[in-house]
């Protein structure tokens, strides 16, 4: 998530959106759209939070090569790799994820 910290940071400093870091880890796994919103309404805003949302996307695709593997877990994968049934569980897009987990040699 540290990635996906310097998207958000990006676009709310862009935006003038108070969002820290702290907070942003508090709230993993809530879509985009929805933070933006809260935060938009905390905050008495004006901005769409869908076009926020994808403008975060955007700063994130330059970010994505530097993905890197979580040691740990994927040491667990290669261990169970033909022996256990494995999948990938994301909120992402498959236009994003698929060159990611290619780019890390997942895929």
């Amino acid at each position: 998530m540290p990635l996906h910290w310097r998207a958000w940071d990006i676009v709310c400093k862009r935006n003038g959106i108070e969002f820290s870091e702290k907070r942003h880890y508090a709230m993993g796994g809530i879509p985009s759209v929805k933070i933006l919103q809260t935060l938009k309404d905390e905050q008495g805003l004006d901005f769409d939070p869908a076009e926020v949302s994808r403008q975060k996307e955007e700063a994130y695709i330059p970010l994505m090569p530097e993905a890197k593997l979580i040691e740990p877990i994927a040491g667990i994968a290669r261990a169970a790799q033909g022996n256990v049934p494995m999948a990938v569980a994301t909120g992402g897009r498959t236009k994003y994820i698929r060159p990611l987990l290619e780019g890390v040699g997942i895929l």
